[in-house]
């Protein structure tokens, strides 16, 4: 998502390769930001997650 305003789903193949990109429709937009609320949500910060599961 860019800006709040433009979703783009990036498709991959199996081995993670990029096949490209697809500017989804404006009225899926609000769809998108209840996506990334949801994520921040249940998101942790990225120090506590490397005191978890850093390098030894």
């Amino acid at each position: 998502m860019f800006d709040d305003t433009t979703v783009v789903a990036m498709r991959y193949d199996p081995e993670g390769r990029f096949m490209g990109a697809e500017r989804l429709p404006n009225d899926r937009t609000s769809e998108y930001i209840s996506y990334r609320e949801t994520a921040m949500r249940r998101s942790e910060p990225f120090s506590e997650f490397w005191k978890r599961h850093g390098e030894t």
